[in-house]
């Protein structure tokens, strides 16, 4: 508040406000107890919500290193098991915290719905150079930047070295090379699979299908257009059918119980993940240390290099935050700084940085800290995948929504008349028709 001097009344009425609180503050201490501090500036405290690992050690060195902003943080459950319905509720009843973990997919539904605020005004724009241009095309819409990217998942094919070698295999590096394999290794053992692929995975099916140059979502003019009627959606589909029918692929969701079973005594040789899924293969198979390795995906034949992601999280301002400059410092600092990568890596190891600046830095931490994997770095190769991404992917408006509905649809696939295919065009109705429900324009 600014007091002129026409304001004589008024100014004496705060210095006597003043005098009286300072006299309540020097009583207080009374003898024995420490001074109370009068004066100064204090840091302005904002609150973060995520579930991601290793982030309490990023807010605290964040706090450490900073006198002006103190950020308090609260874990949640994950996104899509209850973290994005509790933000959501928290915004509409007007006590949302500053800051919010939001994956890439949900990302277009909390702008759509007014969730999250533009980081343009605070200098969001500005920092486009640093990321990879498919990666900076999932936060920039509309000409608006609703988060800053922390960490990507170029998807990359896990392996036991142990594994192939006893199957007389090397790496697949096409897909018709890894249905062979699975032939091979179910052949020789039946308890055994090359890998997994979940009919209740539907963001995995969805990386598979950015790998293959699929693109499910796209914006024509003024309207959402949803199509998995391209060549590259059937293949995939065409492709998974038989192997998960046939049993040479397990049906089970990564990281769930059979699957970790699966993994531990030794019936899984591979397995398709982020750089993220290190650090879970590390602490599920704790006995396989030095038995893995990391490769570039299988590729399909007649087109380029591609690959897809599988995870990947940004970091935005929630609407309501009274406070966006300084949660925005403290964006910038998680996505950019590499103290933050320092904090987070030795205890999550594979976070996979979406700043470019940042690569080496915890590739450095990564292969410094960690005797699991043998061969080349994952992070080399994460790197390399990443060069790949398809830059034509695009995000529905309510990604949790469509993928839910696209685990309903792919339930029965396996059983059901058309298999894969036939679960794809279902849910591919059933999104136009939520769409349309919400007042969404959907052309086709």
């Amino acid at each position: 508040m600014h007091i002129s001097d026409t304001q004589p009344a008024a100014r004496r009425r705060i210095a006597a406000a003043l005098s009286a609180v300072c006299c309540l503050l020097l009583a207080a201490c009374g003898s024995g107890s420490g001074a109370a501090s009068i004066g100064g500036n204090r840091p302005t405290t904002i609150t973060y919500w995520t579930w991601l690992g290793g982030m309490q050690q990023v807010v605290d060195r964040f706090n450490a290193t900073h006198s002006d902003v103190h950020v308090v943080l609260s874990k949640i459950p994950a996104g899509t098991s209850g973290g994005y319905s509790k933000m959501f509720t928290a915004v509409r009843a007007g006590n949302a915290p500053d800051a919010a973990t939001v994956e890439y997919p949900e990302l277009p539904a909390f702008a759509t719905q007014g969730a999250i605020q533009d980081l343009t005004p605070y200098g969001g724009a500005d920092l486009r150079s640093r990321y990879p241009a498919w990666v900076w095309g999932m936060v920039d819409q509309g000409g608006k930047v609703w988060g800053l990217p922390r960490d990507i998942a170029p998807m990359v094919l896990y392996y036991r070295t142990d594994l192939l070698a006893q199957y007389g295999l090397t790496v697949p590096t096409t897909w018709e090379q890894y249905a062979a394999a699975a032939r091979t290794i179910h052949r020789r053992d039946p308890k055994a699979v090359i890998g997994a692929f979940s009919t209740g995975d539907s963001a995995l099916l969805a990386g598979l299908a950015w790998q293959a140059g699929a693109q499910w979502f796209s914006t024509p003019g003024d309207s959402w257009k949803v199509s998995t009627q391209d060549a590259a959606s059937s293949r995939v589909a065409a492709f998974w059918q038989p192997l998960v029918g046939g049993g040479l692929v397990a049906n089970e969701p990564a990281y769930a119980q059979q699957w970790t079973a699966d993994l531990q005594a030794g019936n899984l040789v591979t397995a398709i993940g982020g750089p993220w899924s290190a650090a879970y293969l590390q602490r599920l198979a704790p006995k396989a240390a030095g038995k893995w390795a990391v490769a570039p995906m299988p590729q399909w034949p007649g087109q380029a290099a591609g690959d897809g992601t599988n995870g990947g999280s940004t970091m935005v301002l929630l609407k309501g935050s009274k406070h966006p400059k300084q949660v925005m410092e403290f964006l910038d600092w998680v996505s950019n700084s590499p103290d933050s990568i320092k904090a987070v890596e030795p205890v999550s190891p594979g976070a996979y940085p979406a700043a470019l600046a940042d690569i080496p830095v915890a590739k450095q931490v990564f292969d410094s800290t960690q005797t699991y994997y043998t061969g080349t770095s994952l992070f080399d190769v994460a790197a390399q995948a990443s060069t790949t991404v398809g830059t034509g992917w695009q995000w529905g408006p309510d990604m949790a929504q469509s993928l839910s509905d696209l685990n309903d649809a792919l339930a029965g696939s396996m059983t059901g008349p058309g298999g894969l295919r036939a679960a794809m065009d279902s849910w591919e109705r059933t999104t136009r028709a939520d769409l349309r429900e919400r007042g969404m324009n959907v052309s086709g």
